[in-house]
């Protein structure tokens, strides 16, 4: 009996097998890290080349250090104190930036950052200097497309004196389609749009924009970026096209809700003629142009001599024509014309 049951005991069970998964869970993770670091070292090395690069350019970088930080899913360089000045003297300058990047799609950027900016250009002669936050910005770079996204984002000068810019939503998506022949940039697709949008000008007065959308197209990106001149752009048949731009104003969120026509509207084709001036045909429709003009002087867009010649001009036509104008302009030899009137000129592009 005791031999019977001797024979029954069945077989000790190799443990070994148990240990296999383990094994080859700790080389993949080993190879992912390794992966990951060799990853990292190549971010290091083109963000010091473009660092470098840029220096050599004239412009200048300067920052507080930075470290690259993300693993195991995706690559982070942030930037402690970046700013950045072009050689024409815009600089640019935040708390913090982050440039997100897929280990295994370098090709793909995230630009993001975090607390306030200060942005300073040069306008007719005179330097401003611009501070911003937002509880998201963000801009997405790939291959053959870019993406921004602001959310609650407010922009108002260092030195207060009333102007303001505050949008509760932004979005702008760029599409590049290559021609026929495979050439990269050919054509780039714009789509955007904002949401809740508030314009402060000087004098305190207040306006509200509903909505903002715009599509189009720009033809021949490619020798845009190949020569840097617009007016080479537009000599060989660079053309942008604005399929619809169109702007909701009201002046206060109770006449926001209510508005339903765009105050503004956009449609046509431009280019560049051989002088360098742009040139072409488009058709703005005005609704109410006199708060529009109203808008552009507080904003400082226009100067008060330029809005009481377009008051003069426009709203009268607006009256006649039962509040909304239609006006073809048309922009030929550096001259802008409505109706053939000449109202304006512009300037010559490089």
């Amino acid at each position: 009996m005791e031999q019977k049951l001797k024979e029954a005991d069945p077989k000790p069970v190799s443990r070994k097998g148990l240990y296999i998964p383990l094994i080859l869970a700790v080389l993949l993770f080993g190879l992912w890290y390794g992966y990951w670091l060799f990853a990292s070292t190549i971010m290091r090395e083109e963000l010091d080349a473009w660092i470098e690069d840029a220096r050599d350019q004239g412009a200048e970088v300067e920052m507080a250090g930075y470290a690259i930080r993300g693993f195991p899913f995706f690559l982070r360089a942030e930037i402690e104190a970046p700013s950045y000045q072009t050689p024409e003297g815009v600089k640019w300058s935040g708390e913090r930036l982050m440039i997100d990047t897929p280990p295994f799609n370098p090709t793909s950027l995230t630009f993001s950052t975090v607390g306030t900016q200060n942005v300073r250009v040069h306008l007719e002669g005179t330097v401003e200097e611009w501070q911003f936050d937002a509880v998201t910005l963000r801009l997405r770079l790939g291959q053959n497309q870019m993406g921004l996204q602001a959310d609650r984002f407010e922009a108002r000068p260092v030195v207060a004196d009333g102007r303001a810019l505050v949008f509760d939503d932004l979005r702008v998506n760029v599409k590049i389609e290559p021609d026929e022949d495979g050439e990269e940039a050919a054509r780039i697709l714009l789509a955007a749009q904002g949401l809740d949008i508030m314009v402060q000008g000087a004098s305190g007065q207040t306006s509200r924009i509903m909505r903002i959308d715009i599509a189009g197209a720009m033809d021949q990106y490619s020798r845009y970026q190949q020569t840097g001149s617009l007016a080479q752009w537009g000599a060989e048949g660079g053309t942008l096209t604005l399929d619809g731009v169109q702007l909701f104003l009201a002046g206060d969120e109770e006449t926001m809700m209510e508005t339903q026509a765009p105050m503004i509207g956009l449609t046509g084709r431009l280019g560049v003629d051989y002088q360098g001036y742009p040139s072409g045909q488009i058709t703005l429709s005005l609704r109410d142009p006199q708060s529009l003009i109203e808008a552009l002087v507080d904003w400082r867009l226009i100067t008060s001599r330029d809005g009481q010649e377009g008051t003069k001009f426009l709203v009268p036509m607006a009256e006649a024509a039962g509040g909304t104008l239609s006006v073809p302009i048309s922009l030929k030899n550096g001259e802008i014309n409505i109706l053939g009137q000449r109202v304006g000129t512009t300037m010559r592009l490089q």
